[in-house]
């Protein structure tokens, strides 16, 4: 059976973050800005334990399989190839196309560019599993968008201190 849990208390840091720019660092590769985190989605399944004690069947739900974390990023098409490049490693099975990656959140008061970010996250193993650009019509002046999804091995905040 799983342990106690505990609650966890309020910390010192409780700003809430906002961000001008969000700009990924590829690894081997180059710097893409983008303009909109999609999301940040990290998942542990959940596995059920039954057992027969002695007040009868005892239920319990604990810890299953990790999926793996993905991350969705947004901005506007331009002329840089780098996403382009790398989805297209990933389409012809090239085992380079895993990158590690840093994203960083740069706010409207952090020191851009150059400075050093209100919020990072490396992640591991990364490669894009879906890139999708948005429509388009002619005659307009619409901003046509990009939506990359990254797919990761690991998400670490490096300024996370590990308490347990």
């Amino acid at each position: 059976m799983p342990g106690p849990r505990q609650i966890a208390r309020p910390g010192a840091h409780t700003e809430l973050l906002s961000a001008a720019i969000f700009q990924l660092e590829i690894t081997g590769m180059s710097t893409v800005n983008f303009a909109e985190l999609g999301a940040i989605n990290m998942e542990t399944t959940t596995g059920e334990y039954q057992a027969i004690g002695k007040k009868g069947i005892e239920h319990a739900k604990l810890f299953g399989a990790q999926k793996p974390p993905t991350v969705t990023l947004k901005r506007g098409l331009d002329k840089d190839l780098t996403i382009w490049t790398w989805y297209q490693m990933v389409r012809t099975g090239l085992e380079t196309a895993y990158k590690t990656c840093t994203l960083k959140f740069f706010r409207p008061m952090d020191p851009y560019p150059g400075g050093p970010p209100g919020l990072q996250y490396i992640l591991q193993n990364a490669w894009p599993s879906k890139m999708n650009i948005g429509s388009m019509k002619s005659g307009t002046s619409d901003l046509v968008m990009m939506e990359l999804t990254l797919i990761c091995d690991n998400i670490i905040d490096p300024n996370a201190k590990a308490s347990f």
